[in-house]
Formats: C-alpha cells, sequence, structure tokens
C-alpha cells in the first residue's frame, strides 16, 4: 500500500469546493435565497435586494480554483515565482483561508454543501501540516525527494 499524501488530497477537495461554490453562486444569483431564513429574515436583504453573498461566493470560489488549479510543476515558472514562497507553500494559511471561506458559503442556502466540504478541506491542510508533509507531489514522495522516506 502506498502512502497518503494529504496535501494532494486537501488540494482536490478543495477544488471540489471552490467548483461547487462558483456552480451554486452563479445558481442563487437566479433563485437566491439565505440559509436561515426560516429562522430569521435578517440575511434576506444580502441575498434578495443586492447579490452581496452571491457575489462573495463567486470571487472566494474563483480566486480558490485560480490558486490550486495550476499545477505544481509550474510553481517554478516566472509568472509564479513572487507567489511560490508564500500562498502556494504554506498549508497553515490555506487552513486559515479555507475556514474563512466557510463564513459566507454556510449564508447561503445553495452553498451549504461548499462550506462542508471547505471545513474539511482546511482539516486535511492542517493534518498534513501536523505529519510533516511539505506539499510535495505524489511524484516526488515515491522518489524519496527532500528527506521524505519512500512509499
Amino acid at each position: 500500500m502506498g502512502n497518503l499524501i494529504k496535501t494532494d488530497l486537501a488540494r482536490l477537495i478543495t477544488l471540489t469546493a471552490a467548483v461547487y461554490q462558483v456552480w451554486a453562486a452563479m445558481w442563487g444569483y437566479a433563485y437566491p435565497k439565505a440559509f436561515f431564513d426560516m429562522l430569521t429574515p435578517v440575511f434576506d436583504p444580502a441575498v434578495k435586494l443586492v447579490p452581496a453573498l452571491q457575489t462573495i461566493n463567486l470571487v472566494l470560489g474563483l480566486a480558490t480554483i485560480a490558486v490550486e488549479y495550476p499545477n505544481r510543476h509550474d510553481l517554478n515558472s516566472p509568472a509564479w515565482s513572487s507567489l511560490a514562497p508564500y500562498w502556494p507553500r504554506s498549508m497553515i494559511a490555506k487552513a486559515v483561508a479555507y475556514m474563512l471561506f466557510v463564513l459566507p458559503c454556510i449564508l447561503m442556502y445553495q452553498t451549504a454543501n461548499p462550506a462542508i466540504y471547505y471545513f474539511i478541506a482546511a482539516s486535511v491542510w492542517a493534518w498534513g501540516w501536523a505529519s510533516g508533509e511539505e506539499g510535495l507531489l505524489a511524484r516526488d514522495v515515491m522518489k524519496g525527494e527532500k528527506g521524505v522516506e519512500k512509499a
């Protein structure tokens, strides 16, 4: 059996959540509904009068796709050279950011499932950090690069 590479798993869960969030945000423009509208109508203006939550969810989902979708082979390219030491390498920054992405997701009915996926992804990012992963690709782990044990 091979090793479970938690960063790859977390990246795939994060991409799933982001694509679902973008789709649900666009669906929310057509059918606006706040998640807690059965308890209180406080969140209705943020969804129905001005589509603020839909726009926030759309922007966050597109930003997540833009950061997570590029293959890690491309991190050495000039376009990523300024971001390489910061965002794509920091698992704790990703875990904290994705926990914050849960907040606008949970307020809109259509994006309740991506909120759950983001929570799971943030937990897996933190798990990968706690187990000592460095955000390597599966092929790097299998080769035994950078001091990681071979599978």
